[in-house]
């Protein structure tokens, strides 16, 4: 008997759970890609304005990385995305030490993927500099723990391209989103605000 009535409330409820879930999905769809990239926008914007990122750097991931791993396909900003959460990882334990360990203290960062024809898929990233090692270090020690990660797979002409960092001129936001309507994505696994 408890079972029937437990059944009973849960047939009752299940309804309502997705009209719920729908009305999620319906204000979702309501909010065209335009809007979600304004708010987006304003979100880092802001970011930028408390002191943000000052270190725009890109790294591009070899395709015998994902051959060597056996993860190619064509949509592979999966592979990109677990190679970088390695990496900056590794990057957050050197930086940080215990507290990155104790507290997940990590350095603030916005992480785009994007993926072209002649490039190949690499990421754009825009990273807060720790105080105590200044933009120069901190893009020396990213790259070359990028370098020890991916080096390897690297062809001789491809080398120099592998991570780029350089001082933050322009509008860094911009150049690194360009492509957001057209197939680049914001790596939420891999940006700390």
């Amino acid at each position: 008997m408890a079972d029937a009535s437990c059944a009973t409330r849960l047939a009752q409820q299940v309804p309502a759970i997705h009209t719920v879930a729908q009305r999620e999905q319906n204000g979702r769809e309501q909010m065209a890609w335009p809007e979600h990239r304004i708010f987006i926008r304003d979100a880092v914007r802001d970011w930028l304005r408390q002191g943000g990122g000052d270190l725009p750097a890109t790294m591009h991931l070899p395709r015998r990385v994902q051959a060597a791993f056996g993860r190619f396909c064509s949509n592979d900003e999966m592979s990109l995305s677990k190679e970088l959460r390695h990496c900056l990882n590794r990057f957050d334990r050197k930086v940080h030490r215990a507290q990155y360990r104790r507290h997940g203290i990590r350095v603030s960062r916005l992480v785009v993927l994007e993926h072209q024809q002649t490039v190949g898929w690499h990421a754009h990233l825009l990273l807060k500099s720790p105080p105590e090692l200044g933009a120069f270090r901190t893009s020396t020690m990213l790259s070359s723990l990028w370098h020890e990660q991916v080096g390897e797979f690297a062809t001789c002409d491809f080398d120099d391209r592998l991570y780029w960092a350089g001082p933050l001129t322009g509008d860094y936001f911009s150049y690194a989103t360009k492509y957001l309507d057209r197939g680049s994505e914001i790596d939420w696994n891999n940006t700390v605000l």
